[in-house]
């Protein structure tokens, strides 16, 4: 039976092995149920979902700096003190970035309203599958110290600014999570 994943948008992806030029095994994610499919991930390789856009591929797999704990002082920072109502947390190396939803849970609502009667379940089901995510803030660790970074929503200076850094993530995340989906988040500098 072949492996497959399903994204948060509902799309069904099968895994696929090729041969690069050299000879070499490359794996990949399709939606292409036909041909020759993985039945297993290959040792040492991963599924990854874009936050941004819920692309899949199978990757080799990433370690990351930040332990369970860490990225739970985050995620509770940013549920109990944040504005933000729909995020996703993604851990690459030594950076643990924030992305937040870009569609409103309220407008969302207040829209699908007007089309009936609709569960907060299954708002939140629709707000999941369809939303796109940007990068909002991160931080990355670098030995026993974090720095704290914003992302500059100018289109002309698409980059992370610098917040500040210190080595207790908790107060950095309790002090900088807060203005996660507030307006005070853009005079963060």
């Amino acid at each position: 039976m072949p492996f497959t994943y399903q994204n948060r948008r509902g799309h069904i992806y099968y895994f696929k092995q090729g041969l690069t030029k050299t000879g070499k095994p490359k794996y990949y994610a399709t939606k292409d149920s036909t041909g020759e499919l993985l039945e297993e991930l290959p040792d040492q390789f991963e599924i990854y979902e874009s936050p941004s856009d819920a692309a899949v591929v199978l990757r080799k797999k990433v370690f990351s700096l930040f332990a369970d704990e860490e990225v739970g002082l985050v995620k509770d920072a940013i549920e109990k003190l944040s504005d933000a109502s729909v995020y996703i947390i993604d851990l690459k190396e030594r950076y643990l970035t924030i992305y937040l939803g870009c569609t409103d849970k309220k407008e969302l609502a207040e829209y699908m309203r007007s089309f009936g009667s609709f569960s907060r379940a299954k708002i939140n089901e629709i707000l999941a599958q369809q939303q796109y995510f940007s990068p909002e803030m991160r931080f990355a660790k670098e030995n026993n110290n974090y720095v704290v970074e914003r992302w500059c929503h100018l289109g002309s200076i698409d980059k992370w600014i610098f917040i500040t850094h210190s080595t207790d993530l908790s107060k950095l995340a309790k002090k900088y999570c807060y203005h996660l989906g507030r307006e005070s988040f853009y005079e963060l500098i």
